[in-house]
């Protein structure tokens, strides 16, 4: 027969063994909450960050990028061109200048690195400018941004973006990052600036180019811009057109 002494003894340690339990109940809830919180907390914030990609990033990108290849091809590879034409109200840069008394004329050295330099630089700006994230502030966790790089790629059938810049997204000692973005244009700019230079060199060394004599899968013709010829190359369905002019005298 139990005395009394060893039923208190039992009863401490079942409160003491009943209050264990409870407690790593508690924790544990308290640890699958917190786990929760924070999927919770991640989820949200990857999906405010792919959002800003789709809605900020990326539409700057593709709105800055084919405005850009939109003007330079009309402009004959310059943005702000010095010697030019004009043709139905477009300033067209000169890539091969008139030489005085003679038929040939003076090529000006359009090439791939030179094109895609001075894309580069312009839509470098372009994309970054048109970058605003304020509408992204104030709704619940810190934004903050690294440098902005941008690198462009002319190939021979299309135009590549990649564009570097770190955006993180912290909210309760939680973050979510995104460095990279690019966008592939399907446009053959590579491939018009080779067409072009094969026009160049029979203008440079024949004084003319014979568009009879070419074949390509591209629409290849020239306009008068009195006294200057403006040769315009484009696809078939017309989505994309280059175009420059050749000096000529009067």
């Amino acid at each position: 027969m139990l005395k009394k002494g060893q039923v208190t003894t039992f009863i401490i340690v079942g409160l003491i063994v009943l209050i264990a339990f409870i407690f790593i109940f508690f924790l544990r809830d308290q640890f699958v909450e917190k786990l929760r919180n924070n999927s919770d907390n991640q989820a949200y914030l990857t999906s405010q960050l792919d959002i800003i990609k789709k809605e900020v990033i990326d539409k700057c990108i593709e709105q800055e990028t084919t405005n850009a290849l939109r003007a330079f091809g009309e402009q004959g590879g310059n943005f702000e061109p010095l010697y030019y034409t004009t043709l139905y109200s477009k300033k067209v840069n000169f890539l091969c200048l008139n030489i005085p008394d003679q038929k040939t004329c003076l090529n000006q050295g359009f090439n791939q690195v030179k094109a895609g330099n001075i894309l580069n630089n312009y839509v470098s700006d372009a994309v970054y400018n048109c970058i605003n994230l304020n509408d992204f502030e104030n709704k619940g966790y810190d934004i903050s941004t690294g440098d902005f790089d941008l690198n462009l790629k002319i190939n021979l059938m299309d135009v590549l973006i990649k564009v570097d810049y770190p955006i993180t997204l912290t909210r309760n000692e939680e973050s979510v990052k995104r460095t990279e973005f690019s966008k592939l244009f399907y446009i053959p700019l590579g491939k018009f600036i080779e067409i072009t230079n094969n026009i160049l060199v029979d203008e440079t060394t024949k004084g003319e180019f014979d568009i009879a004599l070419f074949f390509s899968p591209y629409v290849v013709r020239w306009e008068h811009s009195y006294p200057h010829r403006v040769y315009i190359i484009e696809t078939v369905d017309k989505t994309y057109k280059f175009q420059f002019a050749v000096e000529s005298e009067p």
